[in-house]
């Protein structure tokens, strides 16, 4: 039954403090006592097909089932009325046997005393953290890796960029302007700047030169051709 309902099958997985208690042999039988008159027959007959036809029918599987069944839902109706008799008092079943004398309110009381200050093993709170606890870890390694790929690609993009820059000054594609000065008066421009273009450009002007200045260190081919095209005088 726990299997089709979606839970699990192993007894291991669950915990019932009211469960810790076996109830009185003496208080189970008084529940379905035919049970105990059944169970001897069935064992015999049981005992004379295995030998008379090498195994047990369907039949005979089905009643086995049946009275295994029963005697567990007995032990399990024991330990529950236990614990509810208090929130019920009032419910008729509990005027009659074997809901009343001196066995079922010893059993009761050790029931109830054990329900409310049970706690859980620690092992059944661990297996049950787990299943969360991965899937929080899952999720967040998700997150992660999609934060890093996302750094990555914006990281690949910048390094391209960067590529693509080197790449074009070192094939000449960045145009470079040099400004000449001729004759007396303020350096004037005679002409806008030109477009860019794929190929270095000099633009000139007719005022006088100021006064050299002195070459920037680490760049001798621009001081150099500052030196060619400046002239003092006409």
């Amino acid at each position: 039954m726990r299997i089709v309902a979606g839970f699990s099958a192993s007894p291991e997985d669950y915990f019932l403090a009211r469960a810790a208690h076996e109830p009185p042999y003496v208080l189970q039988k008084q529940l379905w006592p035919w049970i105990e008159q059944w169970e001897p027959r069935f064992e015999a007959r049981a005992r004379r097909q295995c030998s008379a036809e090498g195994g047990l029918d369907d039949d005979d599987l089905a009643a086995d089932g049946f009275l295994k069944l029963m005697r567990r839902l007995r032990i399990v109706l024991l330990q529950d009325l236990a614990v509810l008799q208090p929130r019920y008092p009032s419910l008729p079943f509990f005027a009659y046997a074997p809901f009343n004398g001196p066995e079922w309110d010893e059993f009761a009381v050790a029931v109830r005393s054990d329900a409310v200050g049970a706690t859980e093993p620690l092992s059944l709170l661990v297996q049950r953290a787990l299943p969360e606890l991965s899937g929080v870890l899952e999720s967040t390694r998700e997150a992660v890796l999609q934060n890093s790929q996302r750094l990555a690609i914006r990281l690949e993009a910048r390094l391209e960029g960067i590529q693509d820059g080197l790449d074009a000054l070192l094939q000449g594609k960045v145009p470079v302007t040099f400004t000449g000065h001729f004759g007396a008066g303020p350096a004037v421009s005679l002409a806008p700047a030109p477009a860019p273009s794929t190929a270095p450009t000099l633009n000139f002007n007719t005022a006088p030169a100021p006064a050299p200045e002195p070459p920037v260190p680490g760049m001798p081919v621009v001081a150099a051709l500052a030196k060619v095209f400046t002239v003092r005088d006409i």
